[in-house]
This record gives C-alpha cells, structure tokens and sequence, in this order.
C-alpha cells in the first residue's frame, strides 16, 4: 500500500517506470508494485532518468543516488544544506533533472544546490560535484 502523504513522486518519458519517494516504491506502468528501495521513508523528492533506470532522492541533506531495477542505493551526494522546511521558491526536497540526465537542482532551506549525477561523472570523469546557490 502506497502512503496517502505521498506528495512528491517521478516517472521516466514514456511512463512506464515510477518512483515515489515517501517508503520507495517503484511502480510499473500499470501502477503496481514492482519493488521497493529501503530507507527512504522521509524522502521528500524524487526525479527519474528518462529510460527509468536511474532514481534520485532528497534525504535531510543529501541526494541519493538509486537503480531503480535491482532496487538498491548506489551512492549519494552531501548537499552542504538541509532539505526540509520550506524556502521562498517552493517546498525544500523538490528536484529536477536535466534532459539529458547529467545535473539535479534540489531545492533546500535557503536555495538550491546543484547537482552531478553519476551520469554525468561517467561522461566526464568526476566524482558527483555539487555547486551551491
């Protein structure tokens, strides 16, 4: 059973892989549940790669990084600020991803960080930089 404060949740383009944040679902796309990534249940955001592989998650004050077919955390980033509380742009923990799935923008308690993604890093060699507001 998915939580009723779900509040927040992320589908790759062609929506047949979900995410939803709040206990870590992941959804196929006919709704039901195909598993579940453990530690997440204060999760505030989420973002999904466009092919569904990859997931992300706001926790506290990190992003983690997850894969959304063996259901495992494969990393994750500090964000130097905390994600929860509201801010003046919209609710902290909120994240996008970049089309081309190499940058996250999550939102914290006085702004917003930036975020490479393991996308990214593979791309160009880094190790997850972050870059604050």
């Amino acid at each position: 059973n998915i939580s009723p404060s779900v509040s927040d949740s992320a589908m790759d383009w062609t929506g047949s892989t979900f995410f939803v944040p709040p206990g870590g679902y992941v959804l196929d796309v006919g709704l039901n549940q195909v598993g579940t990534i453990a530690g997440g249940s204060s999760s505030l955001g989420a973002a999904v790669d466009a092919a569904g592989m990859a997931g992300y998650r706001s926790l506290a004050s990190k992003v983690e990084f997850l894969n959304l077919s063996t259901f495992l955390v494969t990393g994750d980033v500090a964000l130097g600020d905390s994600v929860t509380g509201s801010t003046p742009y919209a609710s902290a923990g909120r994240m996008d991803l970049s089309a081309d799935g190499t940058l996250l923008a999550v939102t914290t308690s006085t702004g917003f960080v930036l975020v490479q993604t393991p996308a990214s890093s593979a791309q160009s060699g880094a190790d997850g930089l972050r870059y604050r507001r």
